[in-house]
């Protein structure tokens, strides 16, 4: 499954929520790289 949209069975709450869950992962990489300086999109992918 690709990892930008969730399964083709889902439901549309499951939807909203694994968008929601996808925005706030890149925001949360976005705040992590300004303020640490590097990229932590692999660690979160490891969680």
């Amino acid at each position: 499954m690709d990892a930008s949209s969730p399964a083709d069975c889902c439901s549309s709450q499951v939807e909203i929520i694994f968008s929601a869950l996808c925005s706030t992962v890149s925001d949360l990489v976005a705040a992590a790289m300004s303020w640490q300086g590097r990229n932590i999109r692999g660690h979160l992918k490891q969680i």
